[in-house]
């Protein structure tokens, strides 16, 4: 049972012992939970706020059909995560980005030249304990939304729920307090916040002045002043206690944090300068005693960061959300193992919004979102061992340990200029590429999957009651099928006939931004055809989002009936491109109906020809090779966390039994007296966490036990 004592400012739980806890991005269950078109610039955006909770009849007029919720109604929100996080071993800990209220008198000042106001109904607050929440953060630049009414009836409804809260408050010095959880194992954690999304005095005319003062409301401003004030309310328990910051902070839609001050303030997903305020202040509050920092507000993912032996979570993304850009709906759940020491495991699992509703994202989808966070990591001199198979990415100490060679023989292509090239080759992701040479005349460049959904494999079960519109792929007259596919278990099946010469193409939702801006990029794909007229893959490029069309290029027409063959086409990205939307196309048949699938399709986005310096672990899935010759020998060094051959854990004299002389070997290992082979160290560790030490000699003791027991 969790019960809430006021002590000073402290909110104090007392809630059972637990050994781990979850963070997840930001929570929003208004807007278009409620109407499918709903936006936050119409002119009747209030009509609609007004009217959100008591959903007469006809209230989503102007905004589309009636979304989840109301056709839906709220268990469903959570279905796709509930069972993880209602294990009775978790602390649950989350940003909600919206207030809890039924009155909506009071939107906030900049409502008459900015729309830009949302609220959750208390018909949620069910669901978030169903959902087995702890704590959330209240402390982000929507909590003045409904000025001082939002926040105390946000509170009112999170008290009453027995969920605990912190971060913003009706002045400063409720809004910079503390949040203490105990629990009855005595270990305590506290929770602290702060956010330096404040409203017009970044030019944001949307959203008014946030920070809390001392007779206003709104959040805990971010600042050293401040963190150093929260811990010297700490300071006699900072050493047996665990500290938990969250920071909401950075710049909306950028893959990487930046510092946004001196910038005008617009959404942009392209600014990727690692030059940021929002990490300074994660390194201050860690310095000033922080065990873990936990940042949010750039809605996409960005990576983690070990620093001073603390982790740092720039943003996890959206959990739950009605942002319709594709790139926010891909997510994380960082899990955190903890006892009276601190934090000391660390893992990463991928979350998609599918169709607005969070989901565990498996399979490719669930590697590509991991990969991605691996190589957002790496630049911040963090590491991540991905689990192809479980789709669960571990924090680890080291760059991949195993090296590897692997020698190929080539034949190119003919390319336009003279020279010769090969197509797109996919890497095995099992292994990070770390470089490839020649002793013939080469060039290669490395590329990434910047389409994610293009396998059509992630299709977790949806109620029929959930509008359909808000899907990765535009399918129009098309089909998911699940019968005919080039791998995985599904592909897209578009038919055509005489007489449907409506527009069957199938494209991006909303378009997908060329994030790094590269110079260039391929089109490619699987088809197979039967009767086709036309069918091909291709991207189109926009100057800004789905709107200013530059120019569209596809691969080869294919006609006539066909197996599954892959195209591509190399694609220099033309001039003010900063979004793409990649196609899929057929055309009615004179006579006969025509059948086109499509599998594995995707743009690969390159780095430059002989990048200088390949960071491993890495997100690059393919990589090409241009030279003078049409044939060419290879070869791929690669990195990887895990041995490829299979032998006994322990057994590292090969000899086929475990005993002492292993024992003997790893001591010698350990203490630098012998240098092993690769077989000889994946063997000699034991506990598999890419170090030999005294931890595998108590393994390997407790497995030759166990031998003789």
């Amino acid at each position: 049972m969790i019960k809430f004592i006021f002590l000073s400012l402290l909110l104090f739980i007392d809630i059972k012992a637990q050994s781990s806890m979850n963070f997840v991005g930001d929570i929003m269950l208004g807007r278009r939970y409620y109407c499918t078109n709903a936006n936050s610039y119409s002119s009747n955006n209030q009509d609609l706020e007004d009217n959100l909770c008591l959903m007469p009849d006809g209230f989503c007029d102007n905004f589309g059909s009636p979304g989840i919720i109301p056709t839906c109604g709220t268990n469903i929100l959570f279905e796709g995560v509930k069972s993880y996080f209602q294990n009775s071993d978790f602390i649950n800990v989350g940003n909600l980005e919206s207030v809890v209220t039924l009155d909506t008198s009071t939107p906030h000042l900049g409502y008459d030249s900015c729309k830009i106001v949302f609220h959750s109904c208390p018909e949620i607050i069910p669901e978030l304990v169903d959902v087995n929440f702890s704590f959330l953060n209240l402390g982000n630049n929507h909590v003045l939304d409904y000025l001082s009414t939002g926040i105390i009836s946000t509170n009112l409804y999170l008290n009453n729920a027995g969920i605990a809260y912190g971060g913003s408050g009706l002045d400063s010095l409720s809004a910079c307090a503390p949040s203490l959880m105990a629990l009855d194992n005595g270990l305590k954690i506290y929770f602290l916040s702060s956010s330096s999304v404040n409203g017009e005095d970044e030019g944001d005319l949307c959203e008014p002045l946030s920070t809390a003062g001392e007779n206003s409301p709104g959040f805990c401003e971010m600042s050293e002043i401040s963190i150093n004030n929260q811990m010297s309310l700490l300071s006699s328990d900072q050493d047996s206690a665990l500290i938990v910051y969250q920071m909401h902070t950075g710049y909306e839609y950028s893959f990487e944090p930046e510092n946004r001050l001196g910038l005008d303030y617009e959404y942009d997903p392209f600014l990727n300068t690692l030059s940021d305020r929002t990490i300074e202040m994660a390194h201050y509050a860690v310095d000033a005693g922080a065990d873990i920092v936990v940042q949010h507000h750039p809605h996409v993912i960005q990576g983690l960061e070990f620093y001073n032996n603390k982790l740092i979570a720039h943003s996890l993304g959206n959990f739950i959300f009605d942002q319709n850009f594709p790139e926010t709906w891909s997510s994380l759940i960082l899990n955190a193992d903890f006892n009276e020491n601190g934090f000391i495991d660390y893992k990463a699992i991928p979350i998609y919004l599918n169709y607005y509703l969070p989901q565990i994202a498996t399979g490719n989808l669930g590697n590509y979102i991991l990969d991605f966070l691996s190589m957002k990591s790496r630049k911040l001199g963090t590491f991540l061992k991905v689990d192809r198979e479980s789709n669960i990415a571990n924090l680890v100490y080291d760059e991949p340990f195993y090296s590897f060679s692997k020698d190929t023989t080539l034949i190119l292509e003919q390319d336009e200029n003279g020279g010769f090239i090969s197509k797109p080759i996919r890497l095995d992701k099992n292994f990070h590429i770390q470089e490839i040479f020649s002793s013939e005349d080469i060039d290669y460049r490395l590329g990434r999957e910047i389409i994610w959904m293009g396998d059509f494999d992630f299709n977790p079960p949806v109620d029929s009651c959930v509008n359909k519109s808000t899907y990765y792929w535009n399918m129009r007259t098309s089909e998911i099928d699940s019968s005919i596919f080039w791998n995985g278990n599904s592909s897209v099946k578009m038919v055509r006939n005489p007489l449907n010469t409506d527009n069957a193409l199938v494209d991006n939702y909303y378009c997908y931004p060329l994030v790094n801006q590269p110079e260039e990029i391929s089109v490619r794909g699987y088809i197979k055809t039967e009767n086709s007229n036309d069918t091909r893959i291709g991207v189109r490029f926009y100057e800004s989002r789905c709107n200013g069309i530059i120019e569209t290029q596809y691969t080869s027409d294919i006609d006539g009936t066909t197996d599954w063959s892959e195209h591509y086409k190399n694609i220099i990205v033309p001039e003010n491109s900063r979004y793409i939307d990649l196609r899929m196309v057929s055309f009615p048949n004179d006579s006969l109906e025509s059948i086109a699938y499509f599998d594995n399709v995707g743009v690969i986005e390159w780095e430059e020809w002989n990048l200088d310096q390949v960071l491993y672990p890495n997100d690059y899935y393919y990589y090409q090779i241009k030279s003078s010759s049409n044939i060419v020998n290879i070869t791929l060094n690669e990195k990887s966390y895990y041995f490829s051959e299979q032998f006994s854990i322990g057994d590292n004299n090969f000899d086929g039994s475990i005993d002492v002389i292993d024992i003997i070997l790893i001591i010698n290992i350990s203490i630098d007296i012998y240098t092993p082979s690769n077989e000889e160290f994946v063997a000699s560790d034991a506990n598999q966490d890419g170090s030999v030490n005294i931890l595998d000699i108590i393994e390997l003791v407790n497995i030759i036990i166990g031998n003789d027991i």
